[in-house]
C-alpha cells in the first residue's frame, strides 16, 4: 500500500471522530437576526462558540475568550481598530480567525491561529507580546508611518511567545519624515529575544524606501526556515540574527553563513497547504524533509504547546486529542505529498484538524508547523 493510500484511510477513519463531537452555538454578525457588531457576540460566547460575520466594516473587539471568528465570504469583511484588537485568551481554549480583513491585533496570549487572514496596519501589522500564534496563508503588510525615534516597525512585531507561519507574505514598511519623505525601509519581521519562530514557505520582504534594513530582524536564536524567499535591498544581508537555520532558503544580500555563522543551512522540515479544509473536497498537504528521510505525521482536533527535549521546535498539538496519522518516506528530492477526501458527512460547525510532521537522523529531532484548521 503506498504511503498516500495509508494517511488517507487512516486520516480519514481520525477525522470522523469530530461527528461526536458536541456541536457550538453559531452566532451571525452582520445580519438583521444577528448581531451589529462582533464585541456584542463576543460577550454573548462561551468557548468554542463559532461567530459567523458577514461582509462589511466592524469596529474593534476585546477577545478574553476562546472564539472563532469567520468571514461568511472570505476577504469581505474588514475589522476596523483606532488603537489596538485585543486579543488575550485563557489557557486551554484557543481562537481561530478565518478570512477577515484584521487591523492592528495584539496578541498579549494565548492559542491562536489566523488563516486566510490579510493584517495591515501602520507601523505594525501584528503585534505580538506572548501566546502561540500560527498563521496559514495570510499577508501581513506594515503601512507607512510617521518614524519620530526609531521605534521598530513590521509585518510582525513580538516581544515574546512563539509563532509558526506557513504560505504568508510578509512585507515591512516605510519610514516617514516630517515632511511625509521616506527615510527608509523598514523590516518586516522584528523579534526579541524570548521569541520562536518557525517558518515554512514564506516571503519576507523588507519595506520600500532608502537605507533598507534587513527584512527579518531578530534577537532570538531560535529561527527556522526553509523553502522561504528573505529579500532586503543591497548591500544588506536580509537576515540580521545572533542565529538562525534556514534549509532550502533563497536569503538576498552579502549573507555570511555555514557552520559556526549566524545563518546555517538546516535541515529544518517544512510543510505546505494546497488547499483549506472543506467538507466533501480532497484535501493535500507536502512535507519538504530531506532526502529519503521519514516523516511522522500526527494530527489532533485542537492546539496545545507540549515541551519534548527530543524535539527542536515546539510541539503544538492537543495531547488529549492526538493520534498518529502516518509514517511518510520523503523522495531523492526530501518531497513527500499525501492527499485523501475529507468526509462530507454533515461535521459541528468549528470542528479542526490539525496535522504536525516530525524527522530527522539525530537528536534533537525537527517538528513542521502545524498545518490544517477548521472544516469548512
Amino acid at each position: 500500500m503506498s504511503n498516500h493510500r495509508h494517511f488517507a484511510r487512516h486520516f480519514a477513519s481520525s477525522l470522523l471522530i469530530v461527528t461526536s463531537l458536541a456541536a457550538q452555538t453559531v452566532h451571525t454578525v452582520g445580519t438583521p437576526a444577528g448581531f451589529a457588531d462582533i464585541q456584542p457576540a463576543i460577550a454573548a460566547a462561551a468557548p468554542g462558540d463559532i461567530i459567523m460575520v458577514h461582509p462589511g466594516s466592524y469596529g474593534d473587539f476585546n477577545m478574553q475568550i476562546g472564539v472563532s471568528i469567520i468571514a461568511v465570504q472570505t476577504g469581505t469583511v474588514t475589522i476596523t481598530s483606532a488603537f489596538h484588537n485585543v486579543i488575550s485568551i485563557p489557557a486551554g481554549q484557543a481562537g481561530h480567525f478565518v478570512g477577515v480583513n484584521l487591523e492592528r491585533p495584539l496578541l498579549i496570549g494565548g492559542h491562536v491561529t489566523f488563516d486566510q487572514v490579510r493584517m495591515e496596519s501602520h507601523q505594525i501589522g501584528l503585534r505580538m507580546l506572548g501566546g502561540t500564534c500560527h498563521l496559514q496563508d495570510c499577508t501581513l503588510r506594515a503601512l507607512p508611518f510617521l518614524d519620530l525615534g526609531g521605534n521598530p516597525s513590521g509585518a510582525i512585531e513580538a516581544h515574546g511567545g512563539t509563532i509558526t507561519a506557513i504560505d504568508c507574505n510578509l512585507t515591512g514598511g516605510t519610514a516617514l519624515d516630517l515632511g511625509g519623505s521616506p527615510i527608509g525601509g523598514r523590516q518586516a519581521i522584528w523579534l526579541e529575544s524570548g521569541v520562536s519562530f518557525l517558518g515554512s514557505g514564506l516571503s519576507i520582504s523588507v519595506g520600500p524606501g532608502p537605507n533598507s534594513s534587513a527584512a527579518l530582524y531578530s534577537e532570538s536564536p531560535n529561527v527556522w526556515l526553509n523553502d522561504s524567499l528573505i529579500i532586503s535591498a543591497p548591500p544588506i544581508c536580509a537576515i540580521d540574527s545572533p542565529a538562525a537555520e534556514c534549509d532550502r532558503c533563497i536569503i538576498t544580500g552579502p549573507c555570511t553563513t555555514g557552520p559556526g555563522q549566524p545563518i546555517g543551512h538546516g535541515p529544518v522540515l517544512g510543510v505546505q497547504r494546497n488547499t483549506p479544509l472543506f467538507a466533501g473536497l480532497p484535501f493535500t498537504i507536502d512535507f519538504l524533509a530531506q532526502p529519503n528521510e521519514f516523516v511522522l505525521v500526527f494530527g489532533s482536533h485542537g492546539l496545545a504547546t507540549t515541551p519534548y527535549p527530543e524535539l527542536a521546535q515546539a510541539f503544538l498539538l492537543d495531547p488529549v486529542t492526538c493520534f498518529p496519522a502516518a509514517a511518510l518516506v520523503a523522495d531523492a528530492t526530501g518531497h513527500v505529498s499525501a492527499s485523501w477526501n475529507v468526509p462530507s458527512a454533515p461535521l459541528p460547525v468549528g470542528s479542526q484538524v490539525w496535522l504536525q510532521g516530525v524527522a530527522g537522523f539525530a537528536f534533537p529531532l525537527q517538528t513542521s508547523p502545524v498545518v490544517g484548521g477548521l472544516v469548512r
